[in-house]
């Protein structure tokens, strides 16, 4: 994420940050105490938060809702929708879609997804083979992951990476086995639901993203066309899981949508538009969209983080004589006066 604190340009309006985001997104991708040890807010399930705000994406009485519904919504899907097209994935006419019903025919109000599109692969100069999906799309689920190396900590960094991929693909695989509670009176188990899906010719990825913006591997092969180091597996009794989760692995499943419109774009962009995101900060479809993707993240998880507090005890500034980073008058503080 960090994209929206550095490198985004401010003359537009929606990519600018309040004082507050800004400053706690910062905090937490300098691994910085955001709350004082000694006065921390108490959660409702009557843990102290840490210092570092981990417990907001682990308590399961947070709810992570809001979040999710605001990344989905004003992250990937409006940038899915200018991204897509160039990569010839979708007709420039056609609509990315979230949470739409009627996917079920006897639970027509269940939303298997979350975010979905109709792709048609023999647009423009994509070379991926012909789609045998009529609609793709996936399940975004939001999940913590280990706790980031302190600054002073001389840990392998591959190894923290390793693990850190591990938790987002424990999590997609929950997500094949599980269901959410969308519905009332649902009598559907999430099987049943894949194999509806398949039999109709609707594909349904697992899109796990951590706090800090990092991406599980099924969404970072549909973005970068990157494979996974360890594929799912699954039980006997997950046959339409692993059904569906093998799909994705296909050739004819949308992958590596970013460098494609990189390649795309470059090779038929517009004599008058050097870039891509009408500026030099994001020159091309690939910069532009992580940036979208990452300022939706850091809005939604500065939000997530701030919420809590305003019906529990508000982290207060330390009065001790810790040096603060330059333009912050103290490292546990939110009040960006210097």
């Amino acid at each position: 994420m960090s994209y929206p604190l550095i490198h985004m340009s401010r003359s537009n309006v929606k990519h600018r940050l309040s004082n507050f985001d800004f400053t706690i997104m910062l905090k937490r991708k300098l691994v910085l105490p955001i709350y004082h040890p000694a006065s921390a807010p108490v959660c409702k399930c009557g843990t102290t938060h840490d210092i570092y705000g981990h417990h907001h994406f682990r308590c399961v009485r947070i709810s992570k809702k809001a979040a999710h519904n605001y990344i989905n919504e004003y992250g990937l899907q409006p940038a899915l929708q200018q991204v897509l097209p160039t990569a010839g994935i979708i007709t420039t006419s056609s609509i990315v879609q979230t949470e739409a019903p009627h996917h079920i025919t006897n639970q027509p109000l269940l939303r298997p997804f979350d975010i979905e599109y109709q792709p048609n692969h023999t647009l423009g100069d994509s070379n991926l083979p012909p789609s045998q999906f009529a609609v793709c799309g996936a399940d975004i689920t939001i999940d913590h992951c280990p706790d980031p190396p302190s600054a002073s900590a001389l840990e392998d960094i591959s190894s923290y990476t390793a693990n850190a991929e591990r938790c987002l693909q424990a999590a997609e695989k929950r997500k094949f086995t599980t269901m959410g509670g969308t519905v009332t009176a649902n009598t559907m188990t999430r099987e049943d639901v894949l194999r509806t899906l398949h039999t109709d010719a609707k594909h349904l990825q697992m899109w796990a993203i951590c706090p800090y913006g990092g991406m599980g591997p099924m969404l970072r092969r549909f973005l970068f066309g990157e494979d996974p180091i360890r594929p799912l597996s699954f039980t006997a009794n997950r046959s339409q899981a692993a059904n569906m989760y093998l799909a994705s692995l296909q050739s004819s499943a949308p992958h590596g949508i970013l460098p494609l419109a990189n390649s795309s774009w470059s090779s038929s962009k517009p004599s008058h538009q050097k870039f891509y995101g009408h500026s030099y900060t994001a020159p091309t479809p690939k910069i532009s969209f992580l940036q979208q993707f990452g300022l939706a993240c850091t809005k939604a998880f500065a939000s997530h983080i701030r919420r809590p507090i305003r019906t529990q005890r508000a982290p207060q500034a330390s009065s001790g004589p810790t040096r603060a980073p330059p333009g912050l008058n103290s490292p546990f503080s939110t009040n960006t006066g210097v």
